[in-house]
C-alpha cells in the first residue's frame, strides 16, 4: 500500500489547520503608538473650588493608535504615566490616569480653559477598549493625578505604560523628560516633554 496519499492528505491537514489559526485563532496582539504626552497645569482658586486656598491639576493629553495584530479579540484594560518629581534631594511618585476621551479639535481650541473643554470636548469618560481582530481604533485622551498644592522647579521623567488582557502586565509604551519651573503655574499654557526616541533619530541626520 503506497503511503504517498497519506502523506499528502497530512501535509493538506496541516496546511488546512495552519491557515485556520492564522485566520481564525491568531491571538490578541495589541499594538500601541502614541504621540507625545502634552502637559498642562490648571489652577484652581477658590472662587473656583469653593475652598479657602489655591492649587492646581496636572493633566496630560495623548493620542493613542491602538491595532491587534491578532485575529481574537482582546482589551486594552487601561493606561497609566509615572511621573518621578525631582525636586532639589526630594523625589515624589505621581500616577496618572485617563479620564476621559475627548473630541482632539475641540479640545485643540480650548485646551487652557479647563470648564469649557470639559463641557464642549469631552466624548465620555474612559473605560477600557475591546480590540477586535485586525482592527484599529483611535482616540485623544486626558490623564490626571492628584492636585499639586504649591509651584516647584524641578526635572520630571514620564513613563508612560498600557495594560491589556494579553498578559496583564503594565507594558512600556515611552518615556520623557518635562522641567518644571515655578512660573509654569501661572500662565496658561501646555508644555511638551522631551522625547529621547525622536531626537535620536533627528540628530542623526544632522
Amino acid at each position: 500500500m503506497s503511503t504517498l496519499p497519506i502523506i499528502i492528505s497530512s501535509a493538506a491537514l496541516f496546511v488546512s489547520l495552519l491557515t485556520l489559526f492564522f485566520n481564525r485563532l491568531l491571538p490578541f496582539n495589541p499594538r500601541v503608538i502614541n504621540s507625545t504626552p502634552t502637559f498642562s497645569l490648571y489652577k484652581i482658586t477658590p472662587k473656583i473650588s469653593g475652598d479657602k486656598g489655591t492649587w492646581w491639576i496636572p493633566s496630560f493629553n495623548v493620542g493613542i493608535a491602538l491595532y491587534n495584530l491578532g485575529r481574537l479579540s482582546g482589551k486594552i484594560l487601561d493606561f497609566r504615566i509615572i511621573a518621578k518629581v525631582k525636586e532639589q534631594e526630594n523625589e515624589l511618585v505621581y500616577y496618572f490616569y485617563p479620564k476621559w476621551t475627548v473630541d482632539y479639535s475641540k479640545f485643540q481650541e480650548l485646551n487652557t480653559k479647563r470648564l469649557e473643554w470639559i463641557s464642549k470636548a469631552v466624548k465620555k469618560e474612559w473605560f477600557p477598549i475591546l480590540l477586535f481582530g485586525d482592527k484599529e481604533i483611535n482616540e485623544h485622551i486626558i490623564l490626571e493625578s492628584s492636585r499639586w498644592e504649591k509651584p516647584f522647579n524641578g526635572e520630571i521623567s514620564l513613563l508612560f505604560e498600557y495594560i491589556s488582557s494579553k498578559n496583564e502586565k503594565w507594558t512600556e509604551i515611552n518615556n520623557y523628560t518635562l522641567i518644571i519651573s515655578d512660573d509654569m503655574f501661572e500662565a496658561q499654557s501646555t508644555y511638551s516633554p522631551f522625547d529621547k526616541n525622536i531626537e535620536k533619530y533627528r540628530n542623526n541626520e544632522r
